[in-house]
């Protein structure tokens, strides 16, 4: 029920408590008794879409006040690329913000990893992002951080492979 059926509710419901007492004493009971029940009919429709709109009041407080903190974390990430990263000591760390829920939604939702290194996805939407760097350190992508292991694998084997002298 929105606020005009309640209202409406409310008045039907004083026009008859009005009419019940200013009636005259020639009323019969059973006049009265049906006026009653029509006044407690329109009262308790009055009371239920009193308590709908408190609901939803809570609800869209509730969302005025999640929207209000997304827009201070959203304020306070940092933009690498053309996504927005959680920051750490100033700098961007992890996967990126979904670009969609932050649009859309205004809603903070992390990335995850979807196949190759550079593929991305939002386990909210659903959305799919190419190429999207992920920062494992302050400055150092994942990529990178791959093919510095891979360099320090390499000199491993490098160091094996070589002759020895005894």
């Amino acid at each position: 029920m929105d606020i005009m059926a309640m209202l409406s509710g409310t008045s039907t419901a004083i026009t008859l408590a009005k009419a019940v007492k200013d009636a005259e004493v020639s009323l019969d009971v059973a006049t009265i008794k049906a006026q009653m029940a029509e006044i407690l009919s329109e009262l308790s429709d009055a009371k239920l879409a009193q308590a709908a709109l408190l609901e939803e009041n809570a609800q869209l407080k509730a969302e005025v006040a999640r929207l209000a903190a997304a827009g201070d974390e959203i304020g306070a990430m940092v933009d690498v690329g053309g996504y927005k990263y959680e920051p750490r000591d100033g700098t961007a760390i992890g996967w990126p913000a979904c670009p969609a829920c932050l649009a859309n939604e205004k809603r903070v939702t992390i990335l995850v990893q979807n196949g190759k290194a550079e593929d991305a996805k939002c386990p909210r939407c659903k959305s799919e992002f190419s190429p999207v760097v992920s920062f494992v350190a302050a400055g150092v992508t994942r990529k990178d951080e791959e093919l510095r292991r891979r360099a320090e694998g390499m000199e491993r084997l490098n160091r094996l492979a070589a002759p020895r002298v005894i």
